[in-house]
Formats: structure tokens, C-alpha cells, sequence
């Protein structure tokens, strides 16, 4: 499934069938996807994080960013370009980045010297949630764009 979905997007890449911020969003979304992953997995091993915690955790952002997050900004066809077309370009993930070096500096430095060392795997635990986001939000998109293109299809065949 999620592989036809990748070639769909690839086909109206390769097609000219996607706008520019579309495109721009989706290697953006991956990019973050990929680092918010290595960024829990460092977590993971460098917190020692308990697994079922971490996967739970992880699991519930994937499903956030698949269900809720990822239609947080439309997809929609564009009859006068031709295009398949996205609302606003995206800041979430650059803020989310912002936001991870703010936490992980204040943690570093403040709590784990106020509170307790082992304060630092809430921070572990937030970036597993993030991750899953991120991973969500960017095959949420990747279908959205799918199931456009397939409603598009469907239009233009009746």
C-alpha cells in the first residue's frame, strides 16, 4: 500500500502533476521523518528508554500525524493549473526542530541539575512521540496526494 502510494507520487512527479510546495513539503516531511527518527533512537540506546514505553509512545504520534496532523493542511486539485496543490508551506517541522534544542538545553542544564538525572528520559520519550508525528504526517501526506489523484482520475473518466 504504501509503496503504490510512494510511485503514485513519483508518477505525477515525473508527470509535472504536483506543485512545487507539494514537492517541497514531502522531501521536507521526509527529511524530518528521518531525523526525528535518528533523534528517538539516540534517546532510545543513550536514555535507556524501556522499550514498551518508548513503542507505545511512539505509536501514539505516529497515529496523531497520520489521522489528525497530517490534514491539518489541505491537499486539493487545482482545476485551472492542473496541479495538485497544498495550502501553507510547512514551519511545523522546522519549529519542532527549534523547539527539540531549546528542550534538550534546558533539560540538560536546569533540570537534570535542579531535579534528577533521570529527568532526561521525558525528553527521550517526547522525541519518540515526535517522531511518530513526523512519520505519520509524512505518509499521511503521501496519501492525501494519492487519494487526490484518484479522486482527479475518477472526475475526469466520467
Amino acid at each position: 500500500m504504501i509503496n503504490e502510494d510512494l510511485m503514485t507520487v513519483k508518477e505525477l512527479h515525473a508527470g509535472g502533476k504536483l506543485h512545487w510546495r507539494l514537492i517541497f513539503r514531502i522531501v521536507v516531511l521526509c527529511i524530518y521523518s528521518i531525523s526525528f527518527l535518528g533523534i528517538a533512537s539516540y534517546h532510545f540506546f543513550a536514555d535507556d528508554l524501556h522499550f514498551f514505553v518508548a513503542t507505545g509512545v511512539f505509536a501514539a504520534g505516529f497515529l496523531l500525524g497520520l489521522f489528525f496532523i497530517s490534514r491539518m493542511f489541505g491537499i486539493y486539485w487545482d482545476e485551472k493549473r492542473g496541479v495538485i496543490m497544498t495550502g501553507k508551506v510547512d514551519v511545523f517541522g522546522f519549529c519542532m526542530i527549534l523547539f527539540y534544542i531549546a528542550i534538550r538545553f534546558w533539560i540538560n542544564n536546569i533540570l537534570d541539575f535542579m531535579l534528577h538525572p533521570g529527568v532526561i528520559k521525558l525528553s527521550g520519550l517526547a522525541f519518540c512521540l515526535i517522531a511518530g508525528i513526523m512519520i505519520g504526517r509524512f505518509l499521511g501526506t503521501i496519501r492525501a496526494v494519492q487519494q487526490a489523484h484518484a479522486r482527479t482520475k475518477h472526475l475526469t473518466s466520467l
